[in-house]
């Protein structure tokens, strides 16, 4: 993905720094929004968040193991059998 071993490493701190500005914004919503705003919200939430992992993180992790978070495993997925 990224080669640039320091610039891998800025730009997942930048990735994470992102996730933390999501979860804080869910925070604010939980704590000061309507049950009605945070249903919204959260589902918005739990979707950009999962597509920055799934679409960045994830194969920039999988890259470069030593950025991961400690005890992740980022081995690649087993792969299903096919139905016959």
């Amino acid at each position: 993905m990224i080669e640039d071993k320091d610039l891998a490493a800025e730009v997942n701190e930048k990735l994470l720094s992102a996730h933390r500005s999501i979860v804080d914004a869910l925070k604010l919503v939980e704590e000061h929004g309507s049950e009605l705003e945070l249903r919204a919200f959260r589902a918005g939430a739990v979707n950009v968040a999962g597509h920055l992992f799934g679409l960045l993180l994830r194969p920039l992790w999988q890259a470069r193991p030593e950025l991961a978070p400690e005890g992740l495993d980022m081995s690649p997925p087993l792969k299903k059998k096919g139905k016959r």
